[in-house]
């Protein structure tokens, strides 16, 4: 299944393959999940891979503070990770394609 995007400065469609965008949002949750958290400067805890798109902050949980007034999550570095995981997966099934046939 493809997604048609198109684009209006060359004339041209371009595919989205809706399953491996689907991969690659998974792959994207779930390495804020699997993956340990990095410290910031800050001292707020990052998750995510390659870019740190949540992030917990410390001082809320010291001073009595909810989990939500603590956390923050970056849509835009979320959707950068996914396109990378995309893009990633999109290379290795050209890879296997080109080598079966």
């Amino acid at each position: 299944m493809y997604m048609i995007i198109y684009n209006k400065e060359k004339g041209k469609n371009m595919n989205i393959n809706k399953k491996n965008l689907c991969w690659a949002s998974l792959l994207t949750l779930l390495t804020a999940y699997v993956l340990p958290s990095r410290l910031s400067e800050e001292g707020a805890f990052l998750y995510g891979y390659p870019f740190g798109y949540f992030e917990i902050r410390k001082g809320a949980f010291d001073s009595g503070g909810i989990i939500l007034s603590s956390t923050s999550l970056d849509l835009f570095l979320l959707a950068l990770n996914i396109f990378i995981f995309y893009m990633i997966i999109k290379f290795i099934n050209q890879k296997i394609l080109s080598k079966r046939i």
